[in-house]
């Protein structure tokens, strides 16, 4: 549909072009690990991030389109630091990846990870509430405006009241097609 990539294969066959680090377990992906703890530390600096996290003992994160999560485990690497405990749920349709972050995740990090083999049209399916949802790097080329707003549907039933969605460079479509 209209040159979007959504399913598995196809995803797949674009992330083995190397492209985009997102494996962890390299030194390309864990140097774009640490620059994304880095940019977490800022973020939870935020009033909002404050007021979420104030009085809590626990967090609970989503992040959609994780691939190996980096973004996911960096955020959740910095909430740990800050003496939180963290629940984090990986999202993808590539479950290589999701495998191999969350097995990083659990042995690099010391957090709990659970994965989950969705696309994120349809987190809503997930059981429970989240406290943040996380669309981080290179995932929103992926989906049209209309699968957009489907994903912001859906992830919105799967946080809770005061929940927070962070999305890194949710223009990117925009700067790709007509900045460049």
């Amino acid at each position: 549909m209209s040159g979007y990539s959504r399913d598995r294969e196809s995803i797949k066959k674009l992330y083995e072009f190397g492209f985009w680090p997102d494996d962890p377990r390299t030194s390309e992906g864990f140097k774009r690990f640490l620059e994304s703890v880095e940019k977490f530390e800022k973020l939870v600096e935020h009033e909002w991030f404050r007021g979420l996290l104030k009085g809590r003992g626990v967090v609970r994160v989503l992040e959609l389109c994780a691939g190996f999560g980096i973004g996911g485990l960096a955020f959740a690497k910095v909430l740990r630091d800050r003496g939180l405990s963290v629940g984090l749920t990986l999202t993808d349709i590539r479950d290589d990846a999701l495998a191999a972050g969350k097995a990083w995740g659990e042995r690099e990090i010391g957090v709990d990870v659970e994965v989950a083999s969705i696309d994120a049209r349809e987190v809503h399916k997930l059981e429970g509430s989240f406290d943040f949802g996380l669309m981080y790097g290179f995932s929103s080329p992926h989906f049209s405006p209309w699968d957009m707003v489907k994903i912001l549907a859906s992830v919105s039933e799967v946080l809770g009241d005061n929940g927070i969605l962070v999305m890194e460079e949710g223009d990117r479509v925009y700067g790709i097609l007509y900045l460049a």
